[in-house]
């Protein structure tokens, strides 16, 4: 695969490197979309310690699950977006908390809303 790689203060090199395998509990992700961040921008200009070239900066991926570690069965499926993910993960908890049973809304007649309005003018 091809990775912009951080060779040294403000050096990056664009090239093949081996392609990544998920470890366990993870996924490999096909990348679509990076960013990196202000720690990005400090590595490259050299005032971070923390990240010794060479190394591929940019953490805040967006991508496309294409293999699923095995392990971890309940965690994604190959061609499922993580956005899709996360927005299941949400609508559940929803769920989850949800009363059993909701009233439904007031609505204000054509009547009362413009005298609502007044008041609060």
């Amino acid at each position: 695969m091809k990775a912009l790689v951080y060779d040294g203060v403000e050096q990056m090199g664009y090239r093949e490197i081996p392609d990544a395998e998920p470890r366990e509990g993870e996924h490999l992700i096909r990348v679509a979309a990076v960013g990196i961040c202000g720690s990005d921008m400090h590595a490259y200009l050299g005032h971070d310690d923390r990240r010794p070239a060479p190394l591929i900066l940019g953490h805040e991926a967006a991508g496309v699950i294409v293999k699923k570690e095995r392990s971890n069965p309940q965690k994604g499926e190959p061609g499922q977006k993580a956005k899709d993910r996360a927005e299941e993960k949400a609508a559940k908890a929803a769920e989850a908390d949800a009363p059993a049973e909701e009233a439904p809304a007031e609505e204000a007649t054509a009547e009362e809303a413009p005298a609502e309005a007044e008041a609060t003018e």
